[in-house]
């Protein structure tokens, strides 16, 4: 007897979800802004206000942009690939300055290396 109430419990179980699948279908889609829209103009946007200010949370970009917060996420860690590092998105890539001021520091210190072959590199506090 168990047995034929649960299969007869399955089988109208079955049927609800087929005529809920068949409403949804059915059903024309909502108005309003889709989940994830990444325009370029976004990703640039996005770009100069973590360049200019790292602090700023995803929920205030995402306001400042007037996307949804998933978006912000999605258009930080897969198109700039930046990551989030003590609270503060930090790029992976440096910017042109950045690699130029790097480059300048590395050649003085190879300068001074080639001057004096007996450079102390010993780390003083």
């Amino acid at each position: 007897m168990e047995e034929i109430l649960y299969l007869v419990h399955v089988f109208l179980s079955g049927i609800s979800a087929s005529v809920r699948a068949e409403r949804a279908l059915k059903m024309p889609q909502r108005p309003g802004r889709p989940v994830t829209v990444s325009t370029p103009e976004t990703v640039t946007k996005i770009n100069q206000i973590v360049r200019a200010d790292r602090r700023m949370s995803i929920r205030m970009i995402a306001e400042a942009v007037n996307a949804d917060k998933e978006t912000v996420k999605k258009i930080l860690h897969e198109e700039l690939h930046m990551t989030k590092v003590c609270a503060k998105l930090v790029p992976k890539n440096l910017t042109p300055d950045q690699k130029f001021l790097r480059q300048q520091v590395c050649s003085r210190f190879l300068e001074k290396l080639k001057e004096d072959r007996n450079m102390d590199f010993s780390i003083r506090c």
